[in-house]
């Protein structure tokens, strides 16, 4: 059995595909071991993506398994590719992601150290700005920690046998976030969890938003911790301190990025009907937000003239 099944949904992204694959097969721990493989879901593309995949099969063989989607199931690809993968571990890989140098020997030292316990693992790749790996008890601290990154695909994997015995994984397909729903569920049953924070990959900011980013942060991820908080797996000065800072440090900028077209382009026409719905009570919270708006859209403006200069 592999320790690591590298699980890659993806859709008509065939170019990037093939430069995350290549950094991934470049790697001596994939290309001259037997501890990884890789496994490639696609969602029905029409580009080139399929034969993106089989140039690699003919390259490093059965280490690499491509399969094709009838039709395109969007979010519920997540869970059809981690189910194809045989390692111990099971790590979801954007199509979007390039490794940098031994970030597989990484990976699998962090396996090592923690299959025979299996506590929930999670790979912020440096978001959490510690560069370290910790480990946490309880979803309160787990969260305070990771914040709202722990909604990056990325940074998702289960153990195989989590996986299999795991009720219900895509319940949350409507919400864009089946795997932030399956990661608290996985910590607040496991309670311990372990969180490398090394940066292990670049990743390529996507130019236009396939996904209402507003509702998806504002609303499904927000209703998936107030649920927490109901169900009492967090608490609510935990929830309110997350609340906060989604607003301040995920949607400001977000935002301000989008309205400058720098570096990304989702709708974020509905901000304001988003901010005060869910802080018409937080006058504190709205008076950060329109300080920050102001600030980041100054930053990102700036910025984006600076690299049309330097362009020129």
């Amino acid at each position: 059995m592999y320790l690591l099944s590298l699980c890659i949904p993806t859709y008509n992204r065939a170019d990037q595909l093939g430069v995350t694959l290549k950094s991934i097969c470049e790697q001596s721990e994939f290309n001259s071991t037997e501890n990884i493989e890789i496994i490639i879901s696609d969602n029905n593309s029409s580009d080139h993506t399929e034969s993106v995949c089989k140039h690699f099969i003919e390259l490093y063989g059965e280490k690499i398994k491509y399969f094709k989607n009838t039709t395109n199931i969007e979010d519920l690809n997540f869970e059809r590719v981690l189910s194809k993968g045989n390692g111990s571990l099971l790590k979801l890989n954007n199509d979007t992601l390039v490794h940098r140098k031994n970030s597989l020997a990484d990976i699998l030292e962090t396996i090592r150290d923690n299959i025979e316990k299996k506590p929930v693992l999670f790979f912020s790749n440096g978001k959490a700005r510690s560069g370290i790996t910790e480990k946490f008890n309880g979803l309160d601290s787990f969260l305070t920690h990771i914040s709202f990154y722990c909604t990056w695909i990325g940074g998702f994997c289960i153990w195989k046998d989590d996986f299999d015995k795991f009720d219900n994984f895509s319940r949350y397909a409507s919400k864009k976030l089946i795997q932030t729903d399956v990661l608290l569920r996985l910590v607040d049953k496991k309670r311990v969890s372990v969180v490398n924070d090394k940066v292990l990959c670049t990743t390529v900011p996507k130019t236009n938003g396939g996904y209402n980013f507003l509702k998806v942060f504002l609303t499904n991820y927000i209703s998936i911790l107030e649920e927490c908080v109901r169900e009492r797996r967090i608490s609510e000065r935990t929830f309110l301190d997350e609340k906060l800072r989604i607003l301040i440090r995920q949607i400001c900028p977000w935002v301000a990025r989008s309205k400058q077209k720098y570096k990304a382009s989702f709708d974020v026409s509905e901000h304001w009907n988003y901010l005060f719905r869910y802080f018409s009570n937080d006058p504190k919270a709205i008076a950060l937000y329109c300080f920050g708006y102001f600030y980041f859209n100054v930053k990102y403006f700036i910025s984006k003239n600076i690299l049309l200069y330097d362009k020129s």
